[in-house]
């Protein structure tokens, strides 16, 4: 969302309101509320980024098309959308709110553009007898309030980000490394969420590729703990579509990202208890998954289970079960 509001998302959307579709009006004004709403305390920006997005604010909310927009939902004698009047006021109110300037600060030179227009809608607004007048009884105070806001012609703060400052954060957020470890994040970030929602609906394959993409996408941006999360995920999806050699060399991998990741020490076990016909290496690697899995989670009744059934299983290895001349399987799976 930073990076659409840092594209000139904002002042899209303001005259996407424009649009003679009401269920693109109502999306519209659902999404700037829930873009502004965050913006919309007054207290100074605390990083270049974040100025950034008050500068995109103040372009949204000084622009025409959002004043003569949102007039324009208001203006009508009935509601398009669900609370399209109450909305749409309430956005207008936090804007001017927002534009106002702090005291003792120099304003921007004129006024609103498009203030004749809303003024013109919130009266035919109160002089009608519509349903969000009746039913919403805080709407008339705030109408009137607003409409009184607009007679005095309210003035306008300035741009909170402009001349070097403004040229200066748009190289920095802009820059090609920069975009590029924002791609990188974005992408392992919804690809992580894409493979959850996957596997709780069951799709192991659909998952595994997600979390592995997200790997591959994120590279070196993906921060450990949270790549050793995913391989642990991926190790579930694995072991539930029955590859239990690549489940254990996931939980594997993410052990060597995070040791402290004790599903991943599950995981690992598990996958290996019940591959068939385990080596006596592969049941001691089980063993070994259980007891760290038990280290970091003593209490857990699963892991404790676990544990119990490795050990079993290497007491049931035969003697000479030695490890010379097996095969490492978990080699060739990197």
């Amino acid at each position: 969302m930073d990076r659409f509001m840092h594209l000139g998302g904002l002042e899209s959307l303001a005259v996407l309101l424009g649009e003679d579709h009401n269920v693109i009006q109502s999306q519209v004004v659902e999404l700037l509320i829930e873009l502004l709403s965050p913006l919309m305390s007054l207290q100074e920006p605390s990083s270049s980024r974040q100025a950034y997005l008050h500068h995109q604010v103040f372009l949204c909310l000084r622009s025409k098309a959002f004043w003569q927009n949102t007039a324009r939902v208001v203006r009508e004698p009935h509601e398009i959308f669900p609370r399209s009047h109450a909305n749409c006021v309430r956005l207008m109110a936090g804007a001017i709110g927002w534009l106002r300037p702090a005291e003792g600060a120099l304003p921007e030179a004129g006024t609103l553009l498009g203030a004749q227009d809303v003024e013109q809608a919130l009266e035919s607004l109160l002089d009608s007898s519509g349903s969000a007048i009746v039913s919403d009884p805080e709407l008339r105070p705030l109408c009137q309030e607003l409409l009184m806001e607009f007679k005095g012609l309210p003035i306008v703060r300035a741009d909170p980000l402009r001349g070097a400052e403004l040229k200066a954060a748009h190289e920095t957020i802009f820059e090609a490394d920069a975009v590029t470890r924002e791609d990188a994040a974005h992408a392992w970030q919804s690809l992580k969420k894409l493979g959850n929602s996957a596997l709780k609906a069951g799709l192991v394959w659909p998952a595994e590729a997600a979390y592995r993409a997200a790997l591959e996408e994120g590279g070196e941006v993906v921060p450990a703990t949270e790549a050793s999360l995913i391989d642990s995920n991926r190790a579930l999806a694995l072991f539930k579509g029955g590859h239990h050699s690549e489940a254990a060399a996931a939980a594997e991998q993410a052990l060597e990202y995070d040791p402290r990741n004790a599903k991943a020490a599950y995981r690992r076990a598990q996958a290996l208890l019940e591959l068939p016909g385990a080596s006596a290496r592969e049941v001691r690697a089980a063993e070994e998954a259980a007891s760290l899995a038990a280290q970091l989670e003593p209490k857990d009744k699963n892991v404790a289970e676990m544990l119990r059934r490795a050990r079993q299983r290497v007491e049931e290895l035969p003697a000479d079960s030695g490890d010379a001349n097996e095969t490492e399987v978990l080699d060739s799976m990197d």
